[in-house]
């Protein structure tokens, strides 16, 4: 995904607000359950600070069963991770397990 700007905020094709710059490849089961051992986690998160800046994301997970549908967004620029579903916002420090996601996200993007 591409960071909002002027120049792209009224992109036709986005996730949340967020333009989609490529799309990637659909996860097999074994990367769906890696990514859910890392998000389900509550070791991956730091609870106790926030580091309050705008959040850039370059990649975006998307999680669809029915019509359910919540959209995990990740910026290394801060480690953080960015949940959204049913209209709300939830950001969270993953940097213990920044390892991890970088690793996932090298495999499947580049």
């Amino acid at each position: 995904v591409k960071p909002v700007t002027k120049k792209n905020k009224n992109a036709k094709d986005k996730l949340y607000k967020y333009p989609i710059a490529t799309k990637g490849p659909k996860l097999d089961n074994d990367q769906i359950q890696y990514l859910k051992n890392i998000i389900l986690n509550e070791k991956t998160y730091d609870f106790k600070y926030s580091k309050r800046g705008f959040l850039f994301p370059e990649y975006a997970f998307e999680f669809i069963k029915g019509d359910k549908r919540v959209l995990v967004f990740v910026c290394f620029n801060r480690n953080e991770l960015m949940y959204y579903y049913n209209k709300k916002e939830l950001i969270e420090d993953f940097d213990s397990a920044l390892k991890e996601v970088r690793s996932l996200v090298n495999k499947l993007f580049n």
